[in-house]
């Protein structure tokens, strides 16, 4: 199975578990050249999956951002690979704080790598790997099994608060968190290439990594 195959079918397995969510749904987005699918729901703000296959090229992001009266941490999973070599070049996989840290897996890997200096928003428990093909299932596993329990977690209502110094504090952690991801340079310049670069700055900050409006 090509890669391009086992990323198309792992996102599926994703909008799966995202459309079975009570009262979910769509969001309209507009038509970039590639795949998109957001949603929304009584159980989080925004889920975002992205496709991107283009030139090969194969991206696939996901990402799920609690309402801002949770104090959960937001779900973000990458992979980056190309048609060319049908190998994965980066995974990125993470429950990022936001008002606590917690531990969410035991995994090992052949390739793990340290956290970088810059990534001041992700957890002690990110996971930045480049697998090697026997870990791919293992990845694609991971990921759904973490998300699955993120969703469940989000579900039980057991980290919302009614705090007005709570939500303020997750407000400004995840505007944070979504100012520091739309800062990055290496996928704006790719953007840009393909849609210029007003409309790489508006899909990076109103589609990917859009902020909770006060």
């Amino acid at each position: 199975m090509s890669l391009k195959t086992e990323l198309l079918e792992l996102s599926e397995k994703f909008k799966y578990i995202i459309e079975s969510q009570k009262g979910v749904v769509e969001v309209p987005t507009e038509d970039f050249g590639w795949d998109n699918f957001r949603y929304e729901s009584p159980t989080f703000r925004l889920a975002h999956v992205e496709r991107y296959f283009i030139g090969g090229l194969l991206v696939l992001h996901v990402t799920c951002f609690p309402h801002k009266n949770s104090k959960a941490p937001v779900f973000g999973f990458d992979i980056v690979g190309g048609d060319a070599k049908d190998k994965i070049a980066g995974a990125f996989l993470d429950l990022s704080p936001i008002m606590y840290d917690e531990s969410f897996h035991t995994t090992e890997w052949n390739t793990d790598r340290k956290l970088p200096i810059w990534a001041t928003v992700f957890s002690e428990q990110f996971i930045a790997v480049r697998p090697t093909s026997e870990e791919h299932t293992k990845l694609y596993d991971t990921g759904l099994d973490i998300f699955q329990r993120f969703i469940d977690k989000l579900n039980s209502g057991v980290d919302i608060t009614d705090s007005d110094d709570e939500i303020e504090q997750i407000i400004q952690k995840q505007n944070v968190y979504c100012e520091h991801q739309a800062d990055n340079k290496r996928t704006f310049g790719a953007l840009k290439t393909k849609i210029g670069e007003e409309r790489a700055k508006y899909f990076m900050t109103k589609v990917l990594f859009p902020p909770i409006e006060n």
